[in-house]
């Protein structure tokens, strides 16, 4: 269309009239728009209200995370359980998505300060050790040398770790402990004696330090590196549980010698500041469910321990256990290592072990 055709047809009459009637519907268009807009806008409002009043099902998720990698192990299904709780006392207020370990950029032994941080909101945590430096107490070889000692201990430890963690800005819901660390060689074993002159593969200095008093070589590696270890002779036996090593390297273990090193256990905690922001009967009752499902993975795994000690020997296996003579006598040789090992860690790492000394009567 040329530029005089354009104006020809649009300042007609016709078209004039046409542009009155086109500009009056445009304007009945606005004020019906501008209504919608109104509605909507009311509508949005009404919305904010009620979900200010009334919060979602799930207003909070938090994350969680474990030190386990595999979803068969008890303490797994133990997080998952304590999870589940959690959501259900809270009503449905908080959602936990586990992950497990290492399917985070998280290593396991940067747990306790991911919870303090607020990476994570909850975890189950193994490596704590290196973040408190007393935490180690309970660990120490042959400070405890039964499951009832390990109880009275535990009361101690519980306290002290509890303020230790709080000033990481961390909250402990509960503890739980793994079977005793035990001999498992390659050879025959069945004594103290037999351990002289044995590679013996360890997972903590404190360990190293016993299996040198007795004459034999601590050697260090990881998880990874201990089945070629034994089957080359780079390491003659480990310290494990029948449910952990025991099991997984049955087919190079000829003997297991039961004499109980040390124990080993886990915490469940919360970030401090999403701890604080519960209200304290919601607290109360996430506190009575983690000690409950602790409680409950320790007994199961101390019955699977019974248990896959019996399959171990059933399948040629050979088991020894320790004299009360033995016990006493390894104990003996420790003692004199626990108070230096406080002292390298602090006045607090030496409260605590003295009040669990006095405690045990050692």
């Amino acid at each position: 269309m040329t530029t005089n055709e354009f104006s020809s047809s649009v300042f007609t009459p016709e078209a004039l009239n046409k542009n009155k009637f086109a500009s009056a519907r445009s304007g009945e268009k606005r004020k019906w728009v501008g209504h919608l807009r109104n509605t909507l806008r009311a509508a949005a409002f009404l919305l904010l209200s009620a979900t200010a009043v009334c919060p979602p099902a799930h207003a909070a998720t938090w994350k969680g995370y474990t030190y386990i990698n595999t979803t068969q192990q008890p303490a797994w299904k133990a997080i998952d359980e304590l999870s589940h709780k959690i959501e259900e006392i809270s009503g449905g207020k908080i959602t936990i998505k586990n992950s497990l370990g290492g399917s985070l950029p998280i290593r396991v032994n940067e747990i306790t300060q991911a919870v303090g941080d607020g990476i994570l909101q909850f975890a189950d945590d193994m490596s704590y050790v290196g973040n408190i430096p007393m935490s180690g107490v309970i660990r120490l070889p042959f400070l405890i040398n039964s499951e009832k000692e390990y109880n009275i201990a535990r009361k101690i430890w519980v306290r002290y770790m509890s303020q230790e963690l709080a000033a990481h800005g961390v909250v402990l819901l509960a503890e739980y402990h793994y079977p005793p660390q035990v001999f498992f060689a390659t050879k025959p074993l069945k004594d103290l004696q037999g351990v002289k002159g044995l590679k013996i593969r360890v997972s903590s200095a404190e360990q190293g330090e016993f299996i040198k008093k007795i004459g034999g070589v601590p050697i260090t590696l990881s998880v990874p590196e201990v089945a070629p270890a034994l089957q080359t002779g780079v390491v003659d036996g480990v310290l494990t549980a029948s449910i952990g090593g025991g099991t997984i390297w049955k087919d190079v273990l000829k003997s297991r010698f039961g004499l109980g090193v040390n124990w080993t256990n886990s915490i469940f905690i919360v970030n401090k500041g999403t701890w604080d922001a519960l209200p304290s009967d919601t607290q109360s009752k996430i506190l009575h469910a983690a000690r409950s499902v602790a409680g409950n993975v320790e007994t199961e795994m101390m019955a699977n321990e019974k248990a896959a000690t019996e399959k171990l020997h059933a399948e040629g296996m050979t088991l020894s256990e320790p004299t009360p003579e033995q016990t006493a006598s390894s104990t003996s040789v420790m003692r004199d290592y626990w108070q230096a090992w406080a002292k390298s860690k602090g006045p607090t790492a030496e409260k605590a072990l003295s009040e669990i000394l006095a405690a045990l009567k050692k």
